[in-house]
């Protein structure tokens, strides 16, 4: 009853909060029969998301599939480099420059992705997309992280050393002084 159309098109441009919202009340008010009247609903809309031999209606729970979406576009962006479609890389570079402060200390160069690394993307910073922004909560809700089962010497070598995820916190306060910058901009050592 709700979806099919609705979800290629959150999967082509998103859909805003208003229409999840708009969606979910013309649920509501088609399934309770309300016709436009404030009623109080007699089972939970939660139940009714439910498989009908759980007692629901087997509903689609809209942003719970747009949510997913989102985790599909995090699984895209998270691909290993042959595999990326072009707009990861285009991505890469958006989100380098939305990188919360104190992580700008390298550079937007050395800062690659930040779920192979250990920095963090300013939700609120001006010119950053909503699709990129969604795909970032989910990623950070699900604490998305690479998990190397056994990674090849050719895998490690393409990870990104600044910021590296299993860095520790010490060498983390050298990557702003002088031997930091001389790595990086002299000798342009990006990764490990």
């Amino acid at each position: 009853m709700v979806g099919g159309y609705t979800q290629y098109l959150t999967r082509v441009q998103g859909m805003p909060p208003s229409a999840v919202k708009d969606i979910r009340k013309k649920t509501d008010n088609f399934v309770y029969a309300k016709h436009g009247e404030r009623k109080a609903n007699t089972i939970a809309i939660a139940t009714l998301y439910k498989d009908k031999d759980k007692g629901g209606l087997n509903l689609q729970d809209i942003e719970a599939k747009n949510e997913a979406i989102d985790a599909m576009r995090v699984r895209t962006y998270t691909l290993p480099p042959p595999l990326r479609p072009v707009w990861c890389s285009l991505a890469d570079r958006i989100l380098a420059r939305a990188a919360v402060k104190k992580y700008k200390n390298v550079g937007e160069k050395a800062l690659i992705n930040p779920f192979l690394q250990g920095w963090r993307v300013n939700m609120s910073a001006a010119g950053l997309p909503k699709n990129l922004k969604r795909m970032m909560k989910v990623g950070y809700k699900y604490h998305t992280r690479p998990t190397p089962i056994g990674a090849t010497k050719e895998i490690m070598e393409q990870m990104p050393i600044w910021y590296h995820t299993g860095a520790k916190a010490k060498l983390v306060s050298i990557y702003g002084d002088s031997w930091g910058v001389c790595q990086r901009e002299v000798h342009e050592i990006m990764y490990v």
